[in-house]
């Protein structure tokens, strides 16, 4: 069933964005000690801060955390986390899609604005999942979360348990995608996994080059030579690296740490006010269904999301008039099975394209310069932002080690969510 997607009733565009460094409060130097309220308010005003305004100028604000009770011991907290950023009794709304919750929330944030009822609005996106609070205890006093905590609350809890069975989980139908990939375009198990080893490279390269990146510390070749390796490919297929599936490994997979980040649009008027690099929403795209019930490749849902983020922003051909993607890594596949999937590159070809370097920076059609969910971390609510902060920061020039040769004018931001959502928006630079 296809979705009308109509123009929004105003311009809008991004002025602002705030993303804290990704790491773990119980461990990394800078983030120690730190509570959902703090990381919060630090994204919150980093992004006021950005946009050259001040918490009294914010209209009203979205906040995005997935596992507020769960691991912070409390429910809807957009109130008291206003507090801490100066929005004191402004209108506050909590929401959640899970991985995709900060595009969820740039939706929310833009909607508002395009209907008129707010100028400036805020979206913020917290948790914190390496480590819990307790119920009637000081939130800063928290008891690390166990692998299999992590992952039963980050997989399991996003499945339909009524109808769930093994092998029905997040991670399984992605790989199942990947397979479905490899037998449509010709390309073996190998080849799959050689390119994924490809990916897994070039991604620990570039949040090695990403100051936000607290978790990422060594580059795999170093790792290798640590282990007696001399060849990284050979260490990436050890027993240092375990499988994970019939052709996944540890080093394609996401690791989840702890962050926040946000952004603040305005009508696009407003916009060219604030700033000299003002970025429009030119497209929104959402898609729901349960994960399990979505079978080869191309996923239909997927590309329900897409097509509407594109119908609105007048994309005919993503190849051509899209310069720079970011997709949610959980699965170092979606380089090239979700790129294909937008029409990023051609059918068949990223694949490829992740091989020959052309995903890097400096190649020619970049993917998730920060390093993305597989080496920057995986903050859940706050992932696609820091994503969406990253084209941004292409768009301006200001990524440094990491900035592509040419900026780019347009950009697109997907963004996966278990339950399951698929999501995209187009970013482009005025």
């Amino acid at each position: 069933m296809k979705t009308h997607m109509g123009p929004l009733a105003r311009s809008v565009s991004i002025v602002g964005v705030g993303a804290t460094p990704l790491g773990n409060v119980l461990k990394s130097e800078e983030l120690l000690g730190l509570t959902e309220r703090e990381l919060f308010a630090w994204a919150a005003m980093d992004a006021m801060a950005d946009a050259g305004i001040e918490a009294k100028e914010v209209d009203a604000y979205f906040l995005g955390q997935v596992f507020d009770e769960s691991h912070s011991a409390q429910i809807s907290m957009s109130g008291p986390m206003g507090r801490w950023a100066g929005l004191g009794e402004k209108p506050g709304f909590k929401h959640e899609t899970a991985c995709a919750t900060a595009i969820s929330g740039l939706r929310h944030a833009a909607l508002t604005v395009a209907s008129g009822i707010h100028d400036v609005v805020l979206s913020c996106n917290v948790d914190i999942n390496r480590s819990k609070a307790e119920r009637g205890y000081p939130p800063h006093l928290r008891t690390p979360l166990t692998f299999d905590d992590i992952i039963f609350d980050a997989n399991a809890l996003g499945t339909d348990l009524a109808y769930w069975y093994p092998g029905g989980e997040i991670i399984a139908f992605l790989e199942g995608v990947l397979i479905a990939y490899g037998k449509k375009f010709g390309y073996s198990l190998k080849e799959l996994g050689w390119a994924l080893d490809h990916i897994a490279l070039m991604s620990r390269h570039n949040a090695l080059n990403n100051p936000l990146a607290l978790m990422c510390t060594q580059s795999y070749e170093d790792e290798a030579a640590a282990a007696g390796y001399d060849d990284v490919f050979e260490y990436l297929n050890s027993e240092h690296v375990p499988s994970i599936g019939a052709v996944s490994r540890m080093s394609h997979l996401t690791s989840l740490n702890d962050g926040a980040s946000a952004v603040i649009v305005c009508p696009t008027e407003m916009a060219r006010r604030l700033t000299d690099h003002p970025v429009e929403v030119t497209g929104l795209g959402m898609s729901t269904s349960a994960g399990h019930y979505q079978t080869g490749f191309p996923m239909s849902f997927e590309v329900e999301a897409f097509e509407q983020a594109f119908s609105m922003a007048g994309i005919t051909d993503a190849h051509a008039q899209v310069d720079y993607m970011a997709v949610h890594d959980c699965n170092a596949q979606n380089y090239f099975t979700v790129t294909e999937t937008a029409g990023y590159y051609r059918p068949g070809e990223g694949l490829r394209a992740a091989i020959e370097g052309r995903m890097a920076p400096d190649g020619d059609k970049p993917v998730n310069t920060s390093g993305g969910r597989l080496n920057m971390g995986h903050p859940i609510a706050g992932a696609t932002g820091f994503e969406i902060a990253e084209a941004i920061g292409q768009m301006r020039g200001t990524c440094g080690p990491r900035q592509m040769p040419t900026r780019p004018e347009t950009a697109v931001v997907h963004g996966y969510g278990a339950g399951f959502h698929s999501t995209a928006v187009v970013l482009r630079a005025l």
